[in-house]
């Protein structure tokens, strides 16, 4: 890994490597199938149906899945109450994408109950994520504030340790009720120089590189022990202003900022070829809402109209601002080009604040930044996952909307899209949330990342288009050549 996941605990954990981690630990409801048909799969729930109207949805549990053994219980098994519990509790943070779930109860002895506040057309596919593994009460309340070093699930691995910044080990949970696991450990190690870890992968300290600098690509490509496997997601790179402090407040402003900002040259400067395709917009071209027209909506570069505009705002000698972000590679690159191109184009000097993910993700929650440099991984061609995220106000000063842009229409076009089954109709609303959103520039997209790993030959891995899944107990089994 390039950077350290802080916690583990599936309510608190943001960022990919966090994502990873913490989804070989435990096990969701449902998941999806592996061959990407965009179906799912029995997991811990073993069938499920909603009502009529759509506001209920059951599911039927698994009466053979332990727990963990951990400090406060000693691997019993898990209850309906169990399930109900983890869901109600990830509800109360920040991090939360179940805004429209009302309650989750136990309704059986093996059933749970979801009762939604309206209808949705993402429920199963946002219980697959990592977020939504079970937990039991007692270990997480046991451990408290401290539960993120010590999490207890259902899992095929069980955390051994977790040193932040150095690594973290997992091994084979033997009372696991699903497919013995191939492997008998997994660790993860945080190398964060990218020079580092691609060393660690051509020596063979390492099996599988999941970040790679875009400077390291074609060194994997030509090397013959190695793989490049490139992800079918979609990495929306963003700069998002802040709607709270600094003269990004004024919307004048923030449109300044975007026309003076020639997206193209980031995206020069920061990635290697082929690994980042331009963009103006929060929709991945691997949507189904996808139409270039779309892009439309947000003006070109114009250096002069932007100096203009920013004149009118009352900043005719352009102003101090900070960009903050977690320290990469590629984002330090794009802050040194944007840097500069503000000062030539606007007299505007930018500040950069790279640092840890955990003190940027901070800054993000507690709204005390002015510009915030990240991203949002649309692994799914649903518009929820990537529009739906970017300005929804429920996630404010979650990663997903940092301003945070919060507009009560919006939200209002979003439940009507998430409502409805008709692809067609829901293609129309988004397009619709599209338009209100750029018009008040909450920020400046510009490129959409497509991720790749390194992989050693000899590593065999099921699928990797699924947030890298080591084991559960259906299709998921890796395993090394000896």
């Amino acid at each position: 890994m390039d950077k350290a996941p802080t916690s583990l605990d599936p309510m608190k954990i943001s960022g990919y490597n966090a994502y990873v981690a913490c989804q070989q630990l435990g096990d969701t409801l449902i998941i999806h199938d592996p061959e990407g048909k965009g179906e799912y799969l029995p997991n811990l729930a073993t069938s499920w149906e909603t009502s009529d109207d759509g506001l209920q949805w059951v599911f039927q549990l698994r009466d053979d899945v332990h727990f963990q053994k951990g400090e406060y219980q000693d691997g019993r098994l898990m209850t309906a109450e169990d399930v109900a519990y983890s869901f109600m509790r990830n509800k109360q943070h920040v991090n939360n994408t179940l805004g429209f779930v009302e309650k989750v109860e136990a309704t059986g002895e093996n059933e749970v109950t979801f009762t939604l506040y309206q209808p949705t057309a993402t429920l199963l596919y946002e219980i697959t994520l990592p977020n939504f593994i079970i937990v039991p009460q007692e270990e997480a309340e046991g451990w408290g504030d401290e539960f993120g070093a010590h999490v207890i699930s259902t899992g095929a691995f069980q955390l051994e340790s977790h040193e932040i910044d150095q690594q973290t080990v997992m091994v084979r949970n033997e009372n696991y009720w699903g497919a013995r696991p191939h492997l008998d450990k997994v660790v993860f190690k945080v190398i964060q120089d990218p020079n580092q870890r691609l060393n660690a992968l051509i020596t063979g300290e390492i099996d599988l590189a999941l970040s790679l600098s875009t400077d390291s690509l074609q060194q994997v490509m030509d090397n013959p022990d190695l793989d490049l496997v490139s992800l079918n997601k979609v990495q929306m790179n963003m700069i998002a202003f802040s709607y709270e402090n600094g003269p990004t407040t004024d919307p004048r402003v923030r449109q300044a900022l975007s026309m003076a900002t020639d997206r193209q040259a980031l995206i020069d400067g920061a990635f290697a070829e082929g690994v980042a395709k331009y963009t103006k917009i929060p929709l991945p071209g691997n949507s189904w809402a996808y139409d270039d027209k779309l892009q439309d909506l947000v003006p070109d570069y114009d250096p002069e109209g932007a100096k203009a505009l920013l004149a009118e705002a009352g900043y005719p000698d352009g102003f101090q601002i900070t960009l903050s972000y977690a320290a990469s590679t590629e984002r330090d690159r794009v802050g040194v080009v944007l840097q500069q191109m503000w000062k030539e184009n606007l007299n505007v000097d930018v500040v950069l604040d790279a640092t840890e993910t955990a003190t940027y993700n901070d800054k993000v929650h507690s709204g005390n930044g002015e510009l915030y440099m990240g991203g949002i991984t649309a692994s799914s061609p649903d518009p929820a996952f990537s529009l739906g995220y970017s300005f929804d106000s429920s996630k404010a000063h979650a990663s997903y909307n940092p301003g945070p842009y919060i507009n009560e229409e919006w939200d209002k076009l979003n439940k009507q899209a998430l409502a409805s089954t008709d692809q067609e109709e829901r293609t129309g609303i988004y397009h619709d949330m599209l338009k209100m959103a750029m018009e008040d520039y909450p920020g400046i997209w510009f490129a959409d990342q497509y991720p790749c790993w390194g992989v050693r030959n000899g590593t065999h891995m099921t699928d990797f288009d699924n947030w890298f899944l080591i084991c559960n107990g259906n299709t998921y089994n890796a395993w090394k050549e000896q």
